[in-house]
């Protein structure tokens, strides 16, 4: 099989080349090399998160059913921002698969409130509803979010400060397979720095404390692997870059190796971009997908083509 491939006929020189062709590619695909780790703790019943971290549900929330079906919901918080500037909007509370696809997401956005509510199929939650200057830094506030009666409330210290009705039945569009995340997004890509002292669930049913050490704890890396590795990337100029990039990498391959056949690349390329992929889902900034494999292999095999049937390289073979 190697002797078909061109890998038996590979020379130390030809090594050094294609060692360094993979390790080009490495680099610029894990780039900026920051690992993901988990700042949240627990101390005394509040959840903090002083460094980027996150506090999640190991699947959907009990209470994620009960509200859908009895179309009511309260979301009661105790927070204090540790910044006063925040951006994202940065998740303090979100039931979500990612930040594509959400239930309900309050967040902070500079120093506004922001609330995310799905009310129809888009998975977004947008337009979004707002609530200024909210959020500063080394302030405690109490935040009511209430669903009832197609109605939504915000009360921010016992003051109703946004009052907005709701289409009807807005609750049955939600996805009841979502998990809860405090502190961050599902896919660890939205991070707020601050303490949620109280974080309860009220429902028709009852009352649910969501920083309870059986409901909600500190995820994983593979949780983390669980949200972030997709089969599909979802942005097309993404897609053109993983394809274009590799392109020229495949055509190197072919020029620095002898005999080398399209199988020689296939068989070097795509155990280097399953490598890429499984790195990615723990570095910052990166964004793991099958396709985004895929697509670097087919560049590379692409490249190696173009190679193969340029006139000036058959003449050199």
């Amino acid at each position: 099989m190697f002797e078909q491939a061109g890998l038996a006929s590979i020379t130390k020189r030809n090594l050094v080349v294609l060692v360094g062709l993979i390790a080009v590619y490495l680099l610029a695909t894990t780039y900026p090399f920051e690992r993901y780790t988990n700042g949240a703790t627990i101390r005394g019943g509040s959840a903090i998160f002083q460094r980027p971290g996150l506090l999640q549900t190991q699947g959907p929330p009990t209470w994620l059913g009960e509200a859908i079906s009895e179309k009511e919901l309260t979301i009661d918080l105790r927070v204090e921002a540790f910044l006063s500037v925040q951006e994202g909007p940065a998740r303090i509370f979100t039931v979500s698969h990612d930040h594509f696809n959400s239930n309900i997401t309050i967040g902070q956005d500079g120093q506004d409130l922001i609330l995310r509510l799905r009310r129809s199929e888009d998975t977004l939650g947008l337009p979004p509803y707002v609530v200024p200057a909210v959020l500063r830094d080394a302030e405690t506030r109490d935040i009511r979010v209430s669903i009832r009666r197609e109605t939504l409330r915000i009360s921010v210290d016992d003051e109703l400060r946004l009052e907005e009705p709701l289409p009807a039945h807005a609750l049955t569009h939600w996805n009841p397979d979502f998990a809860l995340g405090l502190g961050n997004e599902l896919t660890w890509e939205r991070p707020w720095r601050g303490k949620i002292l109280v974080a309860r669930v009220t429902t028709r049913s009852g009352s649910v404390d969501v920083l309870s050490p059986t409901i909600t704890r500190v995820s994983g890396i593979r949780e983390l692997a669980r949200r972030r590795l997709v089969l599909v990337a979802r942005s097309p100029v993404d897609a053109l870059v993983n394809l274009v990039a590799v392109i020229p990498l495949g055509a190197l391959t072919i020029r620095g190796l002898r005999r080398a056949r399209l199988t020689t690349v296939l068989m070097i390329w795509l155990p280097a971009c399953l490598t890429a992929e499984f790195l990615q889902i723990s570095i910052i900034g990166r964004f793991p997908s099958v396709s985004d494999c895929a697509l670097n292999v087919l560049g590379a095999l692409i490249g190696a083509r173009l190679w193969i049937g340029w006139p000036a390289s058959r003449s050199r073979r």
